[in-house]
């Protein structure tokens, strides 16, 4: 038998992601892009799905950006990874390795370059 009880005083800590490394780590960025499209699709009408899908590529192009400028190259390609992933319908277990393919790697980086980025 369980028993629930209901303390208002009580406080409770949570640590943001610490068995998968934290916010933008490797795997959380992974794993974030490619269930952002997964839901979406779920929730939004079919009809409205080359907006999302073009939206969807914006945003973690834009991401991808941001965790370049922040100094995070492992978590950028685990974005595009988990971008491709999603496109392609590649659900389930995550990869070991989060690399993109080559192509989009270097579409991305050539553009992020051609921004004025380094590295």
């Amino acid at each position: 038998k369980w028993e629930c009880y209901f303390i208002p005083a009580a406080n409770v800590w949570h640590k943001v992601s610490r068995t998968t490394g934290g916010e933008s780590s490797p795997f959380m960025s992974y794993l974030w892009t490619r269930n952002w499209l997964l839901l979406s699709r779920k929730h939004i009408a079919l009809v409205k799905w080359p907006i999302l899908y073009a939206a969807y590529v914006r945003e973690c192009y834009w991401l991808y950006q941001g965790l370049r400028q922040d100094g995070k190259p492992r978590s950028a390609e685990a974005t595009l990874a988990g971008m491709w992933a999603a496109l392609v319908n590649r659900f389930g277990a995550p990869p070991d390795e989060f690399s993109p393919p080559r192509w989009l790697g270097r579409l991305a980086d050539r553009d992020y370059r051609k921004r004025g980025g380094t590295g």
